[in-house]
């Protein structure tokens, strides 16, 4: 299936998701410059549209360029801080992550420009190597494309996969393995690991 299917496929699902419209209005009076759309709302509905595995519908994640240092909700939201310090909004079945292109930690440590490109080379798994710029409505990002298409995760960017690994206190196989099997696709494992918590 070529990348313009994918992206007419995610499309209709964005234009069909009642929560998709409320965040984007959301998050259009809040943030300037370019936003993007990451994470399992992209891959795991896409999934659901191909395979038939469960979608996701509450639960999104956002990278943008600039967050505002106040942000206006209305009532019914609340912002919080996830763990990994990046705002978060929500409401009763709905939470939106907010990621600063700034704070993305591969971008961070590794002093990279803050490009999409270089937050696609910096996530731990292929198929989390996957966006959707929401200005061209399009879906980005091969090595994400091709994990779905072939149904298999592997890694990405061992270094990344490492950290998160001790972050959540397993191995690096285990981490690849627990998408792979939320998502009923193969994992490819590494041959050996650095020193993780098990």
């Amino acid at each position: 299936m070529p990348k313009q299917e994918l992206t007419r496929v995610f499309n209709k699902i964005l234009i069909q998701s009642k929560e998709y419209q409320e965040a984007i209005t959301l998050l259009e009076k809040n943030h300037v410059g370019k936003t993007w759309i990451i994470g399992g709302f992209i891959y795991r509905n896409l999934a659901s549209c191909l395979y038939g595995t469960r979608p996701v519908t509450s639960d999104m994640d956002f990278i943008v360029e600039q967050i505002p240092t106040k942000p206006s909700l209305p009532d019914s939201w609340n912002h919080t801080v996830n763990h990994f310090g990046n705002p978060k909004y929500s409401r009763d079945g709905l939470s939106l992550d907010v990621v600063p292109l700034t704070n993305i930690h591969s971008i961070r440590t590794n002093k990279l420009a803050p490009t999409i490109e270089n937050y696609l080379l910096g996530v731990p798994l292929t198929i989390q190597s996957i966006a959707y710029d929401i200005e061209t409505k399009e879906i980005i990002g091969d090595v994400g494309i091709t994990s779905l298409l072939q149904k298999v995760v592997s890694v990405n960017n061992s270094e990344e996969l490492h950290y998160l690994a001790q972050k959540y206190k397993r191995s690096m196989n285990s981490y690849i393995s627990e998408k792979a099997s939320s998502l009923c696709f193969t994992s490819k494992l590494i041959s050996s690991e650095p020193h993780t918590y098990l």
